[in-house]
């Protein structure tokens, strides 16, 4: 992983934004090329979608699991029969399965790295990334927690060879493990629907020995999020909706508060363009669909959260821009250690 620069400015953690009515969005949509084409976009979907009611909802973590088991059928036909739940990433441009690997491989270094013996994943799904490290760190002990039973279950039943493996239902606000059981935890695409991130913040740095890493593979929007015009912030905003991202932060506050919470930053990548093939693939697949859904009010109504996948993916390819400083959310892999305790 390359070592980019880190920005470490700001500790507070921002208030949730209100929401902004879509129709005044596409009334008066300024001339900016991204807030343009992000009007454009919404005034495409607006006739499908009740884009001012979903604005306005705010959905907490009790909405996590529901949200997960009715997707859980639209995760794996439309993303990954192997139970990926996170995106691909392709540097080469072209979508390919084997890009799903790519955080287990990036978690795998830092293991070797630390020589590492004790995983924990936070938020683990049906256990993808554990699986793929089990079968490779057959020596090392892997942990998994994650707060939707299906998820559970699966993780389990996938892992049963896997001595290795231990998966848990639980809340990743309230971690089940003893102080210093870990040497290492990761999170893949997961505390993104934390409640309160800088809790789980908090739960990761008591269950690491000091000296352990943290390694996180995230979205997050990206710093001046409240500066971007209204069409942009709308359009993202209402990709967290969909997806249930709660308390979703800018990321220099963030890696500043993990900071004065007791870590020290080892390094951060911004990897958001090897994540667009995937996006370009999802969204061609929703395309492909619009017709028997998106004007059917029995899909809205019997799967509001498969019908809210499809608009944040019409979206996320506009919030996650090729022309990267000027979208308004970001993918990060970002690495931190507990710092040492003073003697």
């Amino acid at each position: 992983m390359g070592g980019a620069e880190l920005v470490i400015d700001g500790g507070e953690k921002p208030d949730v934004a209100t929401a902004t009515d879509v129709q005044s969005v596409i009334a008066d949509a300024p001339s900016s090329a991204l807030n343009a084409q992000c009007h454009e976009r919404l005034k495409e979907l607006d006739p499908y979608f009740d884009l001012s009611r979903l604005l306005s909802e705010r959905r907490d973590q009790q909405a996590i699991a529901p949200y997960f088991t009715q997707s859980s059928a639209g995760y794996l036909l439309a993303h990954s029969m192997r139970g990926a739940m996170h995106m691909a990433l392709n540097p080469e441009g072209t979508f390919h399965r084997r890009g799903y690997e790519a955080q287990s491989l990036i978690v795998e270094r830092h293991i070797r790295g630390l020589a590492a013996r004790r995983v924990l994943e936070v938020g683990c799904g049906r256990g993808f990334n554990l699986r793929c490290l089990a079968r490779r760190n057959p020596r090392v002990t892997l942990a998994g927690i994650d707060i939707t039973p299906c998820h559970v279950r699966t993780a389990r039943l996938a892992a049963w060879r896997r001595p290795n493996v231990d998966v848990r239902r639980g809340d990743f606000h309230r971690l089940p493990y003893p102080d210093g059981s870990f040497d290492l935890v990761f999170s893949v695409e997961a505390i993104c629907h934390a409640a309160d991130v800088y809790e789980v913040v908090e739960e990761v740095h008591r269950v690491l020995r000091p000296g352990g890493r943290f390694v996180t593979i995230e979205p997050w929007r990206r710093p001046g999020f409240d500066t971007f015009e209204d069409a942009v912030k709308s359009a993202w905003r209402l990709v967290e909706t969909a997806f249930v991202l709660p308390n979703l932060q800018e990321f220099d506050r963030w890696l500043a508060r993990t900071v004065a919470l007791g870590f020290d930053p080892v390094a951060s990548e911004d990897v958001t363009a090897a994540a667009l093939p995937n996006l370009r693939k999802l969204r061609r697949q929703t395309l492909r669909w619009r017709h028997l859904s998106w004007r059917r009010p029995t899909m809205h109504r019997v799967a509001p959260d498969l019908m809210g996948n499809a608009l944040a993916t019409m979206l996320m390819g506009e919030c996650l821009h090729e022309s990267l400083p000027v979208a308004p959310a970001c993918y990060r892999i970002t690495v931190v250690d507990r710092r040492q305790e003073l003697a």
